[in-house]
């Protein structure tokens, strides 16, 4: 007598629905229907879950980064714009801790305001490939924007905002080569003065939106500090040293950056710029007598 078992056919795509985008997508174009992306990495945007804002928390800015690999800006006027970390209520459609508030005063008719991201490097690795933009938005009243894909104008689509929040997916192809292309632009109605929440943007492989993806927050951080790094302090003093003299101080990131950064320095007495070159901040002391320096940020945004 023989005895067979069977098992059932597994539904490899129904079972990675169930991880809710924690590890694993199936990408949906047919090249990719083999493949399993077994690791964390589906979504193509750094930050988009809003978490790290190494800025600060509330930023005021005319065009600028706010939170981290997020840039917002505007065409013309005395616009201020002020963006900030908000921290989710538990009711809201989705399950981020934190979103983005925009918010801005001062606007004329005319003047438009943007949001932006841009990708490290150039596209060619995403050219005639399908892919998938989703985010949550809405405003304090009604309103409108427009999401630019790409940097193309042809790939553009109106997006309603509303007073609840609304999940927009975008589906299309980046056609055309650049340099540290623009996979998102938003750009608000000219003349339009803005309270708007942004929540989840996630792009990714394929023509279907999946679950927006769970990043640890260390993971997060440390993806971030490529293109900017912030500190307490580093600092260095000098006692009477005579013109011309020179301090060297080699300091080691946290995170290799993307560049060599610029920075903010604060100095504590008179004294020259200071340089970086790779890893060595150099400064040139003109003969002043007692002289500190302290650098509080380092920037290699694109």
């Amino acid at each position: 007598m023989s005895i067979k078992v069977t098992q059932p056919e597994i539904n490899v795509r129904e079972v990675l629905n169930t991880t809710k985008g924690l590890t694993t997508k199936v990408a949906e174009n047919t090249q990719d229907l083999a493949k399993v992306d077994a690791y964390t990495g589906k979504n193509i945007l750094i930050n988009g879950d809003f978490s790290v804002w190494k800025r600060g928390d509330s930023v005021v800015t005319n065009n600028g980064y706010t939170a981290d690999r997020f840039n917002v800006s505007y065409s013309s006027g005395g616009v201020a714009l002020t963006v900030s970390k908000q921290t989710s209520l538990g009711t809201e459609p989705f399950h981020s801790k934190n979103f983005m508030n925009i918010s801005s005063s001062g606007v004329s008719t005319g003047t438009s305001q943007f949001m932006r991201y841009t990708i490290e490097g150039n596209n060619t690795a995403y050219i005639n490939r399908t892919y998938t933009l989703s985010f949550y938005i809405k405003g304090a009243s009604a309103q409108s924007a427009v999401m630019r894909s790409w940097g193309s104008s042809s790939l553009e689509t109106s997006i309603p905002i509303t007073t609840s929040w609304v999940k927009h997916v975008i589906t299309n192809k980046c056609v055309s080569a650049l340099a540290n292309p623009v996979p998102l632009q938003l750009t608000f109605t000219d003349g339009t003065v803005l309270d708007v929440d942004i929540a989840e943007i996630q792009l990714e492989l394929g023509s279907v939106a999946t679950d927006f993806e769970i990043v640890d927050p260390a993971t997060q951080l440390y993806k971030c500090m490529r293109y900017y790094q912030n500190y307490n302090s580093i600092s260095w003093p000098w006692t009477n040293q005579g013109t011309g003299t020179q301090m060297n101080l080699t300091f080691n990131f946290v995170v290799e950056m993307r560049t060599v950064p610029t920075t903010d320095t604060i100095y504590g007495g008179l004294g020259e710029p200071v340089t970086i070159t790779n890893k060595t901040l150099t400064s040139t002391q003109a003969g002043r007598g007692n002289y500190a320096a302290t650098i509080k940020s380092f920037d290699a945004e694109l």
